[in-house]
């Protein structure tokens, strides 16, 4: 009984979601923590009304559980240094 107590006392864990949206010239990225997809949607939600008109599409929106890797690249066509 005391361990069903201290499940229910502790927080859910929450994951990385990372919402992508069309602007017109280019992609956003918006990110946010969520414990759920349902608590992400509204999270989504809010941040594409709180965005107006600006945003054209919501392209995705995905889970990274265990986060992500930011990996450097160089645009076609420009100098390497």
């Amino acid at each position: 009984m005391e361990e069903e107590e201290q499940q229910q006392q502790l927080p859910l864990a929450k994951t990385l979601w990372i919402l992508t949206c069309d602007v017109g010239y280019a992609n956003q990225l918006f990110s946010f923590y969520a414990s759920s997809q349902e608590e992400a949607e509204t999270r989504a939600q809010v941040l594409l009304q709180q965005q107006g008109k600006r945003i054209l599409h919501r392209l995705s929106l995905i889970e990274y559980p265990n986060g992500f890797v930011v990996h450097h690249w160089r645009i076609p066509g420009t100098r390497q240094e």
